[in-house]
């Protein structure tokens, strides 16, 4: 069976290390890279077939840069692209908070910038499974995907589900909390994507919810992504709330702390991706696979390091950035922890 990642980007080989863990059960034979930059493909095609040869996938990686032929015949499409990249990431961030407007990947006018961009890109994606993969099921994982899936809905054929890797998450997290493997713990999320929250807790049968809202300071102490809102807050509302959520319960606070650190989330990874990619073209140039792959992995460890640090008012180490305060007007670069 073959599969077909549309965008062959940073976090690529998450993907491809998800699929070798379930290559039995989905029995796939070959999962082809696609993007529109031949430069990344041809890298990520290296990385991604040493990366799934050392972990045992027993699945073919190749790069297709054709997208007729990258799609052709596939059973499922996997999307993951980024039109204008993080250069156009940090513009839809940026303009808006230089008016005091909060400005982020997927939320407010940042999100809605990204939309333009996507749709078009998502459809004409879209008319090519109609065409050469009428039977494939595309599984969207391209932001803003809310707005892309209802453009996929509206306006093509294609059989698509939109998904989010928070609400698994939020799972682990409190089943851990629990000490229960996860399996064992149902979380009932309503919601689109990153804006839902948990409203039922199961675990044989039995709603473990009310346990965790009154113990959600412990919670918070045990997983920084609860440290985001206010105990007083999840209690009135009765639920868990995405971490996304942030950026509506806590609109001023977030602008606030974004300004405050002088660049946003958008210019760091830009200025990361900008270092990681000739880093590893010669490392694989060179032949050094295990050294492209360390490359990686230390790129990907600054990025987790940072996220959502900015935005809670956490301290952001200055090399995270590229020096010079991208807002007029700017506060000191890294508030203290709040």
């Amino acid at each position: 069976m073959k599969m077909t990642l549309l965008g062959a980007g940073v976090r690529a080989p998450f993907v491809l290390r998800g699929l070798a863990a379930s290559r039995a059960e989905l029995g796939l034979d070959e999962v082809v890279l696609h993007d529109t930059d031949a430069g990344r493909l041809g890298l990520m095609t290296a990385l991604g077939g040493h990366l799934c040869s050392e972990w045992g996938a027993g699945f073919a990686v190749r790069g297709e840069p054709d997208p007729r032929a990258a799609i052709a015949g596939a059973r499922f499409v996997f999307s993951a692209i980024r039109p204008g990249q993080e250069a156009a990431r940090a513009v839809d961030e940026e303009v808006p908070l230089k008016h005091g407007v909060l400005g982020q990947e997927t939320t407010g006018p940042g999100g809605f910038a990204m939309a333009l961009r996507t749709i078009p890109a998502m459809l004409g994606y879209a008319r090519l499974i109609e065409e050469v993969a009428p039977g494939a099921l595309l599984v969207n994982f391209t932001n803003p995907v809310g707005i892309v899936m209802q453009a996929l809905h509206d306006h093509s054929s294609v059989r698509a589900v939109g998904i989010c890797d928070g609400p698994i998450a939020m799972q682990r997290s409190v089943a851990e909390f629990l000490g229960l493997p996860r399996e064992q713990v149902h979380a009932d999320y309503f919601g689109l994507n990153h804006c839902g929250w948990i409203h039922r807790l199961l675990v044989d049968g039995n709603d473990r919810l009310p346990e965790l809202l009154g113990r959600f300071e412990e919670l918070q102490a045990a997983d920084d992504q609860w440290r985001l809102f206010d105990p007083g807050l999840v209690r009135a509302i009765g639920m868990l709330p995405m971490e996304y959520l942030y950026f509506y319960y806590y609109r001023d606070r977030a602008v606030a702390h974004i300004r405050g650190s002088g660049s946003s989330r958008g210019h760091q990874l830009q200025a990361l991706n900008d270092a990681l990619w000739p880093a590893l073209r010669g490392r694989i140039e060179a032949g050094d696979l295990p050294g492209a792959h360390s490359t990686w992995e230390h790129a990907m460890s600054q990025r987790d390091a940072t996220y959502f640090a900015r935005e809670a008012g956490a301290a952001v180490p200055v090399e995270a950035d590229e020096p010079g305060d991208v807002f007029e007007g700017g506060a000191t670069r890294g508030l203290p922890p709040r």
